[in-house]
């Protein structure tokens, strides 16, 4: 199925906060280590939220897509989470010292979303 520009930004911006939203629940639930406030979280996941309700074809296409956060309860097995996930989350812990407070609730450290299978 061929498309469009929009369409394939919306399905990056749905990986993308798929992704943020897994890997502080791994921070959250696996590692009892968040790098972000609940509150902060929140805005992530209902961002998705958004999108997943204004674009549901397009959301099975996105990364993560068996993984949907809004969909499941948080879990502290390490084995319910994709293995990039638990990379992506334990890089952010190793270095969330480099990092300012900032940059880790606006996850501009992360790698892009298409990386996080």
């Amino acid at each position: 199925m061929a498309h469009s520009k929009l369409d394939k930004q919306i399905v990056a911006e749905i990986s993308k906060y798929r992704t943020i939203c897994l890997i502080h629940r791994y921070l959250y639930y696996v590692k009892s280590d968040p790098l972000i406030s609940d509150q902060q979280y929140d805005v992530f996941e209902r961002k998705l939220k958004a999108l997943v309700t204004q674009h549901p074809s397009l959301a099975f296409e996105a990364e993560n897509q068996a993984f949907c956060p809004i969909n499941n309860v948080g879990s502290d097995n390490p084995e319910d989470y994709p293995r990039r996930i638990e990379q992506l989350a334990e890089s952010l812990l190793t270095h969330k010292g480099d990092y300012g407070k900032s940059t880790v609730s606006n996850m501009s450290v992360l790698p892009c979303a298409s990386s996080a299978k």
